[in-house]
């Protein structure tokens, strides 16, 4: 059991587990600044793609595509290493008419996939191999762009 005794030691705790935790009382508060561990870091970052993609849907399923694309090109921009974020902002761009940016953010997607070299060791047995997925996003592309050219 861990025993904080004080505030500080709150959000320390909480900002190593991606917690952001406001300081100050009332009305006006703020984020205090702190030199993050990597681990803290990455954590951050997890929350921060979770909660996008939460947005993300909610607005896609309630048919707000413009909040849902300035969401997902948000996403993109600051996370480049997950090819998913590709693939729904493509589908995104795709359902608002947008084929060349769609295009374009499948064939980054598939960029990511084949710069991932860790893929196919870290998944499970279950998982779909890299060139699966690769497959896969080439197969959709190809389903909504059938007369465009391979960029």
């Amino acid at each position: 059991m861990i025993v904080m005794s004080s505030h500080g030691d709150i959000v320390l705790a909480n900002a190593v587990h991606g917690i952001p935790h406001m300081i100050g009382e009332g009305y006006v508060r703020s984020i205090p600044v702190l030199r993050l561990s990597e681990v803290a870091r990455m954590n951050i970052r997890h929350r921060i793609r979770l909660g996008f993609n939460y947005l993300i849907s909610d607005y896609w399923i309630g048919s707000n595509l413009e909040e849902a694309y300035k969401l997902g090109k948000l996403l993109a921009t600051f996370d480049k290493d997950h090819y998913d974020h590709f693939v729904v902002l493509a589908r995104i761009c795709y359902q608002l008419g947008r084929d060349d940016e769609a295009i374009e953010n499948y064939d980054s997607a598939i960029e990511v996939c084949k710069r991932d070299k860790k893929w196919n060791k870290m998944k499970k047995p279950e998982d779909p191999s890299i060139e699966e997925i690769i497959e896969t996003i080439e197969k959709e592309k190809k389903r909504k762009f059938p007369r465009k050219k391979k960029s």
